[in-house]
This record gives C-alpha cells, sequence and structure tokens, in this order.
C-alpha cells in the first residue's frame, strides 16, 4: 500500500525504511488478506492482522484490521484510501499520483487518531523523473506531526509509534534524494540521501545526513551479488548516551549480500 517512493503513510502493516536492503515480501501466516476487484481499474483489499505474542515492546497491542481501495483516475493518474484500526490507533489516509510532462507527482497521508488520546497527520509529497540517459531521480519531503522538531524533543517520542511502525523518524521534517541507473546491462547503482534539521538548545539550526551507496552486479538469471556503503553524519549521542540527532549516531557500516532465487 502506499505510492511513495522511499515512505508510505498508507502502508501500516509493513513499510520499509527508506535504506533497506531486503525488501522482498514474504508470505506468513500472521494475516488474512481479501483481495476484490469491483472493476477493471480498481481494486479493494481488506486486511486482518493478529498482533505478535513474543514481543515485550509490544505485549499490550490489539489485532488490526484495514480496507484499502485503489482507482485509476484517468489515463495517468491513481487514487487510493484506506481506513482502519492499527494496534488500537484509528487510521485514515489517501494518496494521489499523477503525472505532469514527464514528471511522476504523489501526495500520500495518513490520519492518526491514537489510542493514548493524541491525533496528528503522517505526509509525504513527492517527485521523480527519468532522464534519457536512464537516470531516474526521485525527491520526497516527510512531515510526520508526532517527531521532534528540537534536539531537547528527541528523548520524549512515543515508544509505541517506534515500535509499531507508524512512525519511521524520530524527527518531524526529512528530506529523501534518490538516483537509481543501470550503468551496464549486468551493472545497476543507486544513491540515497536523507536529511533532518532540528533546533539545539540556543536556538541554532543543526542538520544530519545519512548516506547510501549501492552496487548490484548480476552473476546470472538466478543470482546477484550487492555491496552498499552507510555512513551517517551529525550529532552523534551524548555522554548519557541520548540521540541529539535523527543520523548522526548511527555506525558507518558496509554490507555485501549474495542472493540465489530458485
Amino acid at each position: 500500500w502506499g505510492s511513495g517512493r522511499l515512505w508510505q503513510p498508507l502502508n501500516v502493516f509493513g513499510a520499509f525504511a527508506p535504506v533497506d536492503l531486503d525488501t522482498d515480501y514474504k508470505p506468513g501466516i500472521d494475516a488474512a488478506v481479501v483481495d476484490w476487484y469491483p472493476s477493471e481499474f480498481s481494486t479493494a483489499t481488506v486486511a486482518y492482522v493478529f498482533s505478535p505474542d513474543d514481543n515485550d515492546l509490544i505485549s499490550d497491542a490489539k489485532n488490526s484490521a484495514a480496507v484499502h481501495y485503489r482507482r485509476l483516475v484517468g489515463e495517468q493518474s491513481e487514487l487510493a484510501l484506506m481506513a482502519g484500526q492499527v494496534n488500537g490507533n484509528k487510521v485514515l489516509g489517501a494518496s494521489f499520483e499523477s503525472e505532469f510532462k514527464g514528471i511522476g507527482l504523489r501526495l500520500e497521508s495518513s490520519h492518526y487518531d491514537l489510542d493514548e488520546g493524541s491525533a496528528g497527520f503522517f505526509t509525504v509529497v513527492g517527485a521523480d523523473y527519468k532522464f534519457e540517459n536512464g537516470t531516474t531521480v526521485a525527491a520526497e519531503l516527510y512531515n510526520n506531526a508526532f517527531g521532534a522538531s528540537s534536539e531537547s524533543e528527541m528523548t520524549t517520542q512515543s515508544n509505541s509509534l517506534l515500535t509499531q511502525g507508524l512512525q519511521p523518524h524520530l524527527s518531524r521534517n526529512v528530506l529523501g534524494i534518490t538516483a537509481q541507473r543501470d550503468i551496464s546491462p549486468l551493472l545497476s547503482g543507486g544513491y540515497t540521501l536523507l536529511t533532518s534539521q532540528l533546533d539545539d538548545a540556543g536556538g541554532d539550526k543543526e542538520y544530519s545526513f545519512l548516506h547510501q551507496l549501492n552496487l548490484k552486479y548480476s552473476l546470472g538469471n538466478e543470482s546477484d551479488v550487492l555491496f552498499s556503503l552507510l555512513n551517517g553524519t551529525g550529532k552523534g549521542a551524548d555522554e548519557q548516551n541520548k540521540v541529539r540527532s535523527e543520523f548522526g549516531h548511527i555506525p558507518t557500516s558496509f554490507t555485501v549480500r549474495w542472493s540465489y532465487y530458485f
């Protein structure tokens, strides 16, 4: 569910992070899903998801259910609606994506009415464009009303939203830019940049950044190898190990993943 390239507010049951490497959905036994096709250009999905009973962080979670409806509008646009109850929180959302002169445009937003009494929006607006050389560039602006806008608010975030996946980041605002290109018939590459701004104790604006560079090489029809470099910059954790920025505490890492499909 969801039309965003980096974030999907409508995907309340399993959205991936922008820098996740393993983004293949796998079949499981923790949900019941029914698809219905009212017309040639529309799809309705009902999902009932059972709460986990082996995670102490969300041991009080409730079973969840949601309805998602998607419909083509004209030749180049798509509208989606979603309503449900996720771990006791009421969620309503909608998305619209279209195209203008080769530029893909998207707007996606969900409203959360939390079980604890607060309410707010999680919204993403973005655009993408594919150049003649095959390079695809996308940019998205993320805004979550439950996120922090200052360093002092970083340690007061609701753990329930984070563990339930309803709040992907601690910060309120994040900007994401990504570029993808097929370098050769066997080699493809991608770069993702995420940045967040917070106000420090003196009122000055402090930025943190997350860089990810990926290269994937095809070893054949059933195999490939992925090389991924991840680097975060910005203020790290303080002496009490309290987070002071969105990405500054993330260590540099290098990943090599070999995949074989059968």
